[in-house]
């Protein structure tokens, strides 16, 4: 244990611990490191009155409950990590930590649902990379604080409620990369699902990484939430399982469609990295770029084609212009 500005830490990381340090709480203790560790199970009772602000568990693998008197003794918790422990969900008590400004989930993939979290109005992250929800939280639209979503890489998560994203009005990053829920456009929606209208609604949105069905709903109308992400992910497929685009500035990957009469050129205008697989129509979709839209790819550095029959411009494109000025791979 340590101390320093007032604050008492223990860190007990990487030890090997197979057991909780019951022992070695005290009441004043604000910062707890038992990450890494080989605990086996959490303790239902924890010394009362603890003060613990930030408590990090990630990587205790071999943890499959968290039980309800466990967090309990926690009451005034901002940070809480349990990465990578194998829960189903947590207990009722979670709904109590109305303090808790960050949540981290990441590869809790046995996780299948959280208590609901609106009484958690101070949360401003959310990180539930890897796990197996199949909707989002509950009570996720009360939480007007929250500045950060992550659920890349959940390849169970079906449901997101309409309504839901709207609320969040201080929303920053959407990560959705590798998700297995696929955006609609408002008329073409599952009904009682959010829509991609609802994410042009968050005036502070910067980065957005989603799967979209169809690239020829996508139309210019939503141009201007584009331009004011400084970085986004766009996959579309009608494929479940997907691997999502690249991790550059603007990162755009169309699988599975045909593109002939698709109308991107307004969105490939901020597209740095363009990923096209088992794509049909591509002659179609270049010529028509090169009539309507010669800056389409003015600020591409990075183009990927796989598996296309065959790839020509009509006679005389090449020679009218240098369709990628900046391409570097």
């Amino acid at each position: 244990s340590s101390q320093g500005e007032g604050f008492h830490s223990l860190v007990m990381a990487g030890r090997g611990l197979i057991e909780f340090p019951q022992d070695k709480f005290v009441s004043s203790v604000q910062r707890v490191s038992l990450m890494a560790n080989k605990l086996e199970r959490l303790p239902n009772n924890v010394i009362e009155g603890v003060e613990t602000l930030v408590l990090l568990l990630q990587g205790n693998s071999h943890v499959k409950e968290v039980p309800n008197g466990f967090l309990q003794a926690f009451p005034n918790l901002r940070i809480l990590d349990l990465s990578g422990v194998r829960i189903r969900t947590l207990p009722d008590s979670f709904s109590n930590l109305h303090s808790l400004r960050s949540l981290v989930l990441r590869n809790c993939k046995k996780l299948r649902n959280l208590p609901s979290l609106e009484s958690l109005v101070k949360l401003q992250f959310l990180d539930l990379h890897e796990s197996a929800i199949r909707e989002l939280p509950r009570g996720l639209e009360a939480l007007s604080s929250l500045r950060y979503i992550c659920v890349s890489n959940t390849y169970q998560l079906q449901s997101i409620p309409a309504g839901t994203i709207l609320q969040l009005s201080s929303l920053e990053v959407l990560d959705m990369a590798g998700s297995a829920y696929s955006w609609g456009i408002k008329g073409e929606e599952r009904e009682g699902q959010a829509t991609l209208d609802e994410v042009t609604c968050l005036p502070h949105l910067q980065f957005l990484a989603i799967k979209l069905l169809d690239v020829l709903s996508f139309s210019y109308e939503f141009d201007s939430l584009t331009k004011r992400l400084t970085k986004f992910q766009f996959l579309f497929s009608p494929i479940r399982s997907v691997s999502p685009p690249g991790t550059g500035e603007g990162c755009l990957a169309i699988s599975d469609v045909n593109v002939s009469n698709a109308s991107i050129g307004w969105l490939l205008q901020h597209v740095t990295s363009l990923d096209l697989n088992y794509c049909e129509g591509l002659n179609g979709m270049f010529e028509n770029l090169v009539t309507k839209s010669k800056s389409s790819f003015v600020a591409m550095k990075a183009l990927s084609i796989h598996y296309f029959p065959s790839l020509s411009l009509a006679s005389g494109c090449e020679s009218q212009l240098d369709l990628f000025p900046n391409l570097e791979e």
